[in-house]
């Protein structure tokens, strides 16, 4: 950083530039441990040579990535659903999910939620498929950190939800879809929390199986674009193989990342400072839904950048902010 100081009338002013990143946002994974994650087998690399894996396998590879890949830049955090201590049974104890995540939100997490969720080989791990309350505690934890950085939840399961807490009995808690889940995803949005839905494999019919542990007369590709859609993100993104998995994660993570920088010093002469991204330098705007460019978005100690700024911001990682004493 090359620093110059200057006075402009009785106002001390250094000139400067310094790159900043954008603020990490608070993102809860909600991953599904049902027992047909372990025990269903895909195409996972659309290879018909090669052998086949389970979901789980490709989930914990992607999972992996992306944890990995966005570690500095996402402060993630994740909850299993069901518990790793669910058991293989027709009825309740299928569908124990923590009321505390596994791992809190927090910076370079990816090592813990690793450590947290079950190997990529591991094929004997059960349960049904509890979404609501995996969102609900996800949902509530986001609720406790600072309201001031974004948040969102990412909910990524292979099939529609079951295990209602209001079910009278064990054929209502499996196979009867639990419509507590849109619900919940619909008062988070409200709350300024989004949801993205991921799905594995997901079949787009009425499913009718009678006791099979699927919920009975429903379409999951339906019930899950309409989370996604109560969600506040529109419809879910469905995968096939492992490639649509980890390109379908790696949509969701840019999207959830922030266009939001704090300045670490505030200009004495916010008028004159320039943003520049990737040698580009854009425009201070008024308007962030229609135009391409930066704003200040609290006082002067924060700046935003929307449209297409944004876009190469996230494609960047950081961006480069000039103080001047006069136009430079």
């Amino acid at each position: 950083m090359t620093t110059t100081t200057t006075t402009t009338g009785d106002i001390p002013c250094d000139e400067f530039q310094v790159t900043l990143n954008p603020l990490p946002p608070n993102v809860m994974l909600v991953l599904d441990k049902s027992r047909s994650m372990f025990i269903n087998f895909w195409d996972h690399d659309n290879n018909g040579g090669t052998p086949t894996v389970t979901r789980w396998s490709s989930l914990h590879g992607v999972v992996n990535n992306i944890v990995n890949g966005f570690d500095d830049k996402i402060n993630f955090g994740s909850i299993l659903f069901p518990s790793t201590a669910a058991q293989n049974v027709y009825g309740g104890a299928a569908c124990v999910t923590s009321d505390f995540p596994d791992v809190t939100c927090g910076p370079f997490n990816g090592p813990a939620i690793l450590a947290s969720i079950p190997a990529a080989n591991v094929v004997n791990s059960y349960g049904g498929t509890p979404a609501a309350t995996g969102i609900q505690t996800a949902y509530d934890h986001l609720q406790t950190l600072d309201p001031e950085i974004p948040a969102a939840m990412i909910l990524v399961t292979d099939g529609a939800a079951n295990c209602s807490q209001t079910a009278q009995n064990n054929f209502d808690l499996f196979e009867v879809y639990d419509t507590a889940l849109p619900t919940i995803v619909a008062q988070a949005h409200a709350d300024g929390i989004d949801t993205y839905v991921v799905g594995v494999d997901i079949a787009n019919m009425v499913v009718n199986d009678g006791v099979g542990g699927d919920p009975n007369n429903i379409n999951p590709s339906q019930k899950l674009n309409e989370v996604a859609a109560m969600g506040g993100t529109g419809s879910f993104f469905n995968s096939q193989d492992q490639a649509e998995l980890a390109a379908a994660l790696t949509a969701v993570v840019d999207s959830v990342k922030t266009c939001i920088i704090p300045l670490e010093v505030e200009p004495v002469f916010p008028e004159f400072t320039k943003v520049i991204v990737a040698g580009m330098e854009w425009p201070m705007i008024n308007d962030c839904a229609t135009e391409d460019g930066w704003y200040y978005s609290n006082q002067y100690d924060t700046i935003e950048l929307c449209g297409d700024a944004c876009d190469a911001l996230k494609d960047a990682g950081d961006a480069d902010v000039e103080y001047y004493c006069n136009p430079g």
